[in-house]
């Protein structure tokens, strides 16, 4: 006998609506992705969105591991954002801005 499931049974969301980032955090994010892009630096991104975080990734090369990723997520106390790279976090903030400054302390330190 055929059972019959009902697809909205598993498409619908049980745990809320997927984090995305809002147009100004792209428009941010993208700006420094540029001018590493630019500079010969990052060559490929990736945006994920789940109900959990939203996930903003840099890649030298598409095959590899991403360099950093800026994910945004839920706490107890409102949204956060955090920088990564490699599993290791760099910064964690309700701001966005000091999660980029961070970024941009670790790209453009002297060597």
């Amino acid at each position: 006998m055929v059972q019959l499931l009902q697809l909205s049974d598993y498409v619908s969301n049980k745990k809320g609506k997927p984090i995305y980032f809002g147009r100004q955090d792209l428009i941010k994010m993208m700006g420094i992705y540029a001018g590493q892009v630019a500079r010969g630096v990052w060559r490929d991104y990736a945006l994920d969105h789940t109900p959990e975080r939203a996930i903003f990734s840099v890649f030298k090369r598409a095959q590899e591991a991403p360099l950093f990723e800026v994910t945004k997520y839920k706490s107890k106390h409102g949204m956060r954002y955090a920088l990564t790279s490699r599993h290791r976090q760099i910064k964690s903030s309700k701001s966005l801005e000091e999660v980029l400054e961070a970024l941009k302390e670790v790209l453009f330190q002297p060597s």
